[in-house]
């Protein structure tokens, strides 16, 4: 029977998914997770990965990545994973396959999404004894880098793009993680985060998710910023980072290229010219502020919601 056509992700965000057969357990120890830890760190530099998030059980494990294209994430998790098997093979003497058939994908396609899944992932031990309501104390899971505990947990993951799924939940760091905690402790794995409400953390207006919905897809960032130029009253370009009347402008295009482009912070630095990633993430923050306290600002990003959402 023909292999089913693999699906490729029009963000570039997908769910993996991988699973050992029935007759092993795929991780016996730690040390068998720490090799294959090590493999994700060797094979998404070699094929250009971006690890979101990620939680490593003893029968199958998650990961939510960022590839270029089905073909690099198809070469990322073969090379893992037949590494893997070389190794478990030899470590345990034995012959034969580790792995329950190829790894699985579901393309990432919404804001909303990618919040949902990452909490998924994270609560993975929760069946685990002594767990439950201690998830981030898990060792081979990314929950305590995000909830800010370690700097990087097992060294596979970029604070930028934990900060970028983050982000989702609010523009605010603190109040990020105090929502993502509190996902944490929900009994429904599948909630939806919208429904969290921001004031029981903390009253403070910010650019939050209930107040817009997600789009089908991810807008180009031509799109983006000629609808910026389009709509602004002065001369706009957003490779004129320092000037003053650019900047205000610049700051909703880079929040709009990141929540709507579904750009990180490198792509975003390629686009406006050579810029630290502290300081997009400042311009970030600085046009949710201007969505909220600027008249002017707010029409255009209603706009562009009304343009581009369906």
């Amino acid at each position: 029977m023909p292999r089913t056509y693999r699906k490729q992700s029009p963000t570039g965000l997908d769910h993996i998914m991988s699973k050992g057969i029935t007759e092993c357990t795929l991780f016996k120890n730690n040390n068998d997770k720490d090799k294959y830890i090590s493999l994700i760190k060797k094979y998404k530099t070699i094929n250009n990965i971006e690890i979101y998030a990620y939680c490593l059980m003893s029968n199958h494990l998650h990961l939510l990545v960022k590839s270029k294209n089905k073909y690099t994430l198809s070469s990322f998790m073969k090379s893992v994973n037949q590494s893997y098997a070389a190794y478990y093979n030899k470590k345990y003497d034995r012959i034969g396959p580790v792995f329950f058939d190829r790894f699985k994908n579901v393309p990432i396609l919404t804001k909303k999404q990618t919040k949902n899944v990452s909490i998924y992932i994270h609560k993975n031990p929760k069946d685990i004894p002594g767990y439950k309501h201690n998830l981030e104390k898990y060792k081979y899971s990314s929950l305590s880098t995000y909830l800010g505990l370690i700097d990087n947990s097992n060294d596979i993951l970029d604070s930028n793009y934990i900060v970028e799924v983050l982000n989702h939940f609010d523009f605010q760091l603190t109040i990020a993680r105090k929502l993502y905690k509190m996902m944490m402790n929900q009994d429904n794995i599948f909630i939806d985060s919208d429904k969290i409400r921001k004031s029981d953390i903390e009253n403070q207006k910010s650019l939050h998710s209930s107040d817009k919905r997600d789009l089908d897809t991810a807008l180009t960032p031509n799109e983006i910023i000629d609808f910026i130029k389009n709509h602004t009253e002065e001369k706009f370009d957003i490779h004129l980072k320092y000037d003053r009347k650019n900047r205000q402008y610049t700051a909703l295009s880079v929040l709009l290229l990141k929540y709507f482009g579904y750009l990180t912070y490198k792509k975003i630095s390629e686009i406006i010219g050579t810029m630290s990633y502290s300081n997009i993430s400042k311009l970030c923050k600085s046009g949710a502020k201007l969505i909220n306290t600027k008249e002017k600002y707010r029409i255009i990003y209603d706009a562009f919601l009304n343009c581009y959402q369906h």
